[in-house]
């Protein structure tokens, strides 16, 4: 213990300063970095926290996007789904409409044009009185027919009108005056039958079927005229 004592005592003080001092750099230099290294920590630690943050922001925002890109496709599913069936319930009375007139025209008419020839030239069971009588009948239940048919696809008509576009609505007014021509050309002919000049000549003249013809065909261009636009309007949607 002496010799150790004296050993101490022999080593001049500046070294002994000296390894104080490196001593003192070392603790001083290490709790430096271990402050750094935990300052480190909690720097990562916050941006981990922000990046999780952000990430969650994110989320929500996509998921918002998500949403709302779901409801608008509901929404134009709908939308689509409306009008592709208003469209096809009023195309449907426009062709049920059209089968009324074709069916008054070409099947109606026609046969009793058939038995007004075959009085003409005498093989007819019926009189000329009983055929006109007939006839009577016949064109006040069609006409009513197609004034019933009319009245639904003008029921369709106003709510229709509601949801289209001016193009359409354009076209819709169309289509409404060819029906309303047809309409007044049917009746102008069945309106002639009952005229003295048919007793006469049992022949309806052929300004009056050129007319006819020339409805017919104006109603059916009008049609696809509007069609076309309905089916635009719908891949727009």
């Amino acid at each position: 213990m002496e010799i150790l004592l004296e050993l101490i005592s022999s080593i001049p003080s500046f070294f002994v300063g000296l390894l104080i001092g490196c001593v003192s750099l070392y603790v001083t230099a290490y709790l430096k970095e271990k402050g750094k290294s935990r300052a480190l920590r909690e720097d990562v630690k916050s941006l981990e926290e922000e990046k999780q943050k952000i990430i969650l922001m994110h989320q929500k925002e996509i998921e918002d996007i998500k949403k709302d890109h779901q409801l608008d496709i509901e929404k134009r599913k709908y939308r689509y789904e409306s009008k592709k069936s208003q469209y096809y319930q009023f195309m449907e009375e426009i062709d049920e409409f059209n089968g009324c007139l074709a069916r008054i025209l070409y099947v109606e008419f026609s046969n009793m044009m058939l038995e007004f020839y075959g009085f003409k030239h005498g093989v007819s069971g019926l009189s000329g009185d009983e055929l006109t009588v007939k006839f009577n009948k016949m064109a006040q239940f069609e006409i009513s027919n197609l004034e019933s048919q009319e009245s639904k696809l003008y029921s369709r008509l106003n709510s229709f009108k509601l949801s289209s576009t001016d193009e359409i609505a354009f076209l819709l007014k169309e289509v409404m005056l060819e029906i309303q021509k047809s309409k007044k050309n049917l009746v102008d002919i069945l309106k002639y039958i009952q005229r003295p000049e048919f007793q006469v000549s049992r022949d309806v003249p052929e300004e009056i079927l050129r007319i006819s013809d020339s409805c017919s065909s104006n109603l059916a261009n009008a049609k696809e005229k509007l069609l076309t636009a309905l089916k635009n309007d719908l891949d727009e949607i």
